[in-house]
């Protein structure tokens, strides 16, 4: 099978593209807007010389540089004059082509040259290349679940600051746990009201449970008097603080805990719009019947995994009759696996073959995080799946 191939370098304002027909020998270069029209004056330059070039495909393959490649890939998969000529989308990883110029002799560096070596980088044979397949009708549902996944990993971020001011300001808080959430609203509560820990050890413990138990806005405790004695033993336990390091702790800390309620507010607020988003999606909602999953992480498996059918295109090659296969349905399970970085490959040499793997750090962190997080929830909820996670 033979294919022309062409070598696309984006940036924000232009991108360059190179086209090399089957046996990689350049045709053409050119620079183009990366704008509508400039996409548009591309395929309009590059489909007559894909013609006077005739193959079986056309490879087109550029680097996935943030979603710069995004718009123009959507366009061109749409186009009905490029369809003619089968193309096949490869959205490459950065990382590979740095690594694939290194072994290359030495060149300059620059937008033309790399989108060259786009093109020599797709003709290497036995490459496991992603083939991307058109998904503008899952990008919607995706943009929400990556922003929820930045949201929350942002929230934990804040809460780590948080807890070094907290320790800062009460050394035991953590060791003692007065309340079963740091975090939560009664302990947050009491963490901006009481900027000292000495007024905690001069008020008598009943006087207290009773200011705990009538906090504005929050359910009651069920025991007050035991938070209220632990907060004692807090107070006692923690190291003093210089006035002024405990005054700049106790403004730190505020303005944390204000970060971290306005988060969990978005964060609310991102779970309901993606709710109602997917009340009528029935594989999400299939997904959701799983014990423990929730609708959330469901959504945000289904927005990494669609489509599907792109885990089946690659054919395999049987290693026992060395003739190429269509995949089965655990070769794609394995192929999702590998995506979201839930592999670990084999380490041999020689006589050397190593008993540790190590999950690679290149993945999907998107699909690993929602993977990871539901399968965490699953164990939570079904004994089964409990026993043999």
């Amino acid at each position: 099978m033979t294919a022309n191939r062409i070598g696309i370098d984006f940036s924000q304002d232009y991108f360059d593209l190179c086209l090399a027909n089957s046996d990689g020998k350049p045709i053409t270069s050119k620079r183009f807007s990366h704008d509508q029209l400039g996409s548009q004056a591309a395929l309009d330059y590059i489909l007559p010389l894909c013609q006077a070039h005739p193959a079986d495909q056309v490879w087109i393959g550029g680097e996935a540089t943030g979603l710069l490649w995004w718009h123009l890939y959507q366009q061109w998969a749409q186009d009905d004059q490029l369809a003619q000529l089968n193309p096949i989308f490869h959205l490459l990883n950065p990382a590979h082509i740095k690594g694939f110029r290194r072994s290359t002799s030495r060149q300059d560096k620059t937008d033309p040259k790399d989108a060259r070596l786009i093109t020599r980088y797709l003709g290497v044979p036995d490459q496991d290349l992603h083939i991307w397949q058109p998904d503008a009708s899952y990008w919607g549902l995706r943009f929400l679940t990556r922003t929820r996944f930045r949201l929350a990993h942002l929230l934990a971020s804040y809460k780590l600051q948080a807890y070094n001011m907290l320790y800062i300001k009460a050394s035991a808080y953590r060791q003692v746990m007065p309340f079963s959430d740091v975090f939560g609203r009664i302990s947050l509560e009491f963490l901006r009201s009481y900027l000292c820990l000495e007024e905690v050890i001069r008020m008598p413990v009943q006087d207290l449970a009773t200011e705990l138990d009538q906090f504005p806005g929050h359910a009651h405790l069920p025991d007050p008097s035991q938070n209220a004695a632990k907060l004692g033993q807090v107070a006692r336990l923690s190291y003093s603080v210089d006035p002024l390091v405990l005054d700049s702790a106790n403004f730190i800390l505020n303005r944390w805990i204000e970060l971290i309620e306005a988060l969990e507010k978005e964060l609310r607020t991102f779970d309901r719009f993606i709710t109602q988003r997917c009340e009528s999606d029935l594989d999400i909602q299939n997904l959701d019947r799983i014990g423990g999953i929730s609708l959330i992480f469901a959504a945000g498996l289904a927005a990494e995994l669609r489509p599907i059918e792109r885990f089946f295109v690659d054919d395999k090659l049987d290693p026992q009759t060395g003739i190429r296969r269509p995949r089965t349905a655990s070769q794609a399970q394995a192929a999702a696996a590998k995506l979201a970085g839930l592999w670990w490959p084999a380490n041999q040499s020689g006589k050397f073959n190593a008993e540790e793997r190590h999950m690679p750090i290149a993945c999907n962190a998107y699909l690993r995080y929602y993977l990871v997080e539901a399968a965490n929830h699953v164990r939570e909820y079904v004994a089964e799946y409990g026993q043999y996670y």
